[in-house]
């Protein structure tokens, strides 16, 4: 079982030179060298390790150039900052496998989440040095390397070198912001371990607060909220005074921005970061209190717009309905379901209105624990907020940004504990109904979770004047268990598993397929949607409150339209949905 020493790598951090430029030299352009090559009639150089490691296609391709580059002492920071980038995505496609497979898998009660990644070279001689020559096409022990082992290889090497930059003040310091929140965003997604390198997280949260100083321009200050949010979401540094450093600047950062007439998405992504690191360093000291009342104020009125009053806007109450003389008819209602013969709570909050000709239609299903009061927060900034975007409501960007900027504000809100609690939720406005020209009205939506929206479509009479309708789908549910929702949240560090429900005998696995924790033993947080707001653990690893968006200009046959949460689409199909609505049928 032993192998020359020559062959595998010492149990100790290994020591690497590297080639450092001399004082006061500045390093060539690629542009300049290229040019410089082409006159002296030589062939342009190879592409460089970073971009190869950016396009590896699988495990094997990474293993392969990081392992060469590894063993050669040519692992450079920036290539290794590209491992860290691409190598979440190809676990992930190597844990998630094909659409047929992950079905049969999740199924069963399989688990579907990345391979745990070791921060140790296994001290078995045979075993190390098959990781260490894994990525060497020539070498016999590649074929005894597992499959699951490749990305574990290739972790090692780049996490020699963030260990050893990290370890030393000098190169810490010297390395670029952008490589340190790389660093942080795939050790707090994927927790790598046992043991946990926490200190790889405080070590690049506490080189950023240092440099945090004198003006920060936008691109600067998304790194910082891009490593923020990554020591956040490792739980490693959770009441770090880099979260409430960040606020302040990122909520004068949306003023100014707000001054010049709009927010850019870089910006708003960043203040997101950053209200979800403060959520989940819950509960605040004083200057962290502070801090976050200042990024919840500029959200709100800055990113929601809620410094407008909503005006000459027609509510509709349950039950009520606008229409008659040739014109639009709307209704809404919500009803409690039932739980083993128990009337449940009602988390829904709904609004509907007409303002010219433009109808607005707001739907959002809680969940959890605080969900009445999540459901209620957010139908409340998106009610005062659609009024006041810039582009409309016939905007589907202006949409999906409305309900990104409600998340970002209830994540920093006093009032709604959003940490287990959550909601999905559904933006729609048909535009044109006030216009004699059918081909004007257009029917924009966008939506995370299960709230779906669907028409009912009339076809042209036919001779026999016997019309036939027929559902068109608006809106595509967020499920874990989606291809690509899955490879999603696997590479952001989540599990995908269905639930367990333990009795007797053999643990039974049941429902829908949930959204996990990676590696976790606790039961959190167990969500059946993939999108959404709110729910800042299930954030953490993969939940997304970006909404999907879908526009379609009606026709002469669109009918109606309805909107519904999951306690209608989950027992009722599209068609018994229109069915239902056979009351409006002779209208328009």
């Amino acid at each position: 079982g032993d192998v020359p020493a020559a062959a595998s790598p010492p149990a100790s951090k290994r020591k690497r030179r590297r080639r450092e430029p001399k004082p006061g030299a500045s390093p060539t352009s690629p542009d300049a060298a290229a040019k410089g090559r082409r006159r002296r009639g030589e062939a342009d150089a190879p592409q460089p390790l970073s971009a190869l490691l950016e396009s590896a296609s699988n495990l094997e391709e990474l293993l392969s150039l990081v392992g060469v580059a590894g063993r050669s002492s040519a692992l450079t920071l920036e290539a290794a900052a590209a491992a860290l980038r691409r190598l979440p995505r190809l676990l992930a496609n190597a844990a998630v496998g094909e659409p047929d497979t992950l079905a049969k898998r999740l199924e069963a009660g399989g688990r579907v989440e990345a391979v745990d990644l070791p921060t140790e070279w296994p001290s078995d001689l045979a075993t190390r040095a098959a990781m260490w020559h894994g990525g060497d096409l020539d070498c016999d022990c590649r074929a005894a390397l597992r499959r699951g082992r490749r990305g574990a290889s290739a972790f090692l090497w780049v996490h020699e070198l963030v260990g050893e930059v990290l370890d030393d003040a000098a190169s810490r310091e010297a390395a670029p912001l952008s490589w340190l929140a790389d660093a942080a965003q795939f050790y707090g997604a994927l927790r790598p371990g046992p043991p946990f390198p926490a200190h790889v997280l405080e070590d690049c949260a506490d080189e950023a607060l240092r440099r945090l100083e004198g003006v920060v321009s936008d691109d600067a200050l998304a790194e910082f909220s891009r490593l923020a949010r990554g020591v956040a979401v490792s739980q490693a540094a959770p009441n770090h005074d880099l979260y409430a450093a960040l606020a302040p600047r990122l909520a004068s950062a949306l003023k100014a921005s707000a001054a010049s007439g709009t927010i850019s998405r870089q910006l708003a992504a960043s203040a997101h970061d950053v209200a979800l690191a403060l959520c989940l360093s819950r509960p605040w000291g004083p200057g962290s209190d502070i801090a976050a009342g200042k990024l919840h104020s500029a959200v709100c009125e800055y990113y929601c717009g809620l410094r407008q009053e909503v005006a000459n806007v027609t509510s509709v109450a349950s039950g009520a309905a606008l229409g008659g003389d040739g014109r639009p008819s709307m209704s809404c209602t919500s009803k409690a379901g039932e739980r083993n013969g128990q009337v449940k709570e009602n988390q829904d909050a709904f609004h509907i209105a007409l303002q010219g000709g433009v109808a607005t239609i707001i739907l959002v299903d809680g969940h959890g624990k605080h969900g009445g009061a999540v459901s209620s927060e957010i139908c409340h900034i998106l009610r005062c907020g659609l009024p006041a975007l810039p582009d409309g409501l016939s905007s589907a960007a202006g949409l999906a940004r409305a309900i990104h900027a409600a998340d970002a504000a209830l994540l920093l809100s006093d009032d709604v504990e959003a940490e287990l609690s959550g909601a999905t939720c559904l933006a729609m406005s048909v535009s044109g109904l006030d216009s004699p020209d059918a081909a004007a009205r257009r029917v924009v939506v966008a939506h995370v979770g299960d709230c779906r929206a669907m028409l009912g479509r009339r076809d042209a009479p036919p001779h026999n004047g016997e019309s036939r309708w027929k559902t068109v789908r608006l809106t595509e549910d967020h499920r874990p268990d989606s291809l690509d929702e899955a490879r999603r949240l696997v590479a952001a560090g989540g599990r995908i598993q269905r639930g367990q429900f333990p009795g007797v005998g053999p643990a039974t696995f049941a429902g829908p397929s949930r959204l996990w924790h990676r590696g976790s033993a606790t039961p959190a947080p167990g969500l059946a949607m993939s999108r959404g707001a709110g729910d800042a653990l299930g954030q953490a690893c993969g939940l997304l409150p970006e909404a999907t968006t879908h526009e379609v200009t009606l026709t002469e046959g669109d009918a109606m339209v309805v909107a519904a949460s999951d306690g209608i689409f989950d027992v009722l199909s599209d068609a018994e949905v229109l069915h239902c609505c056979r009351g409006f049928w002779p209208t328009r």
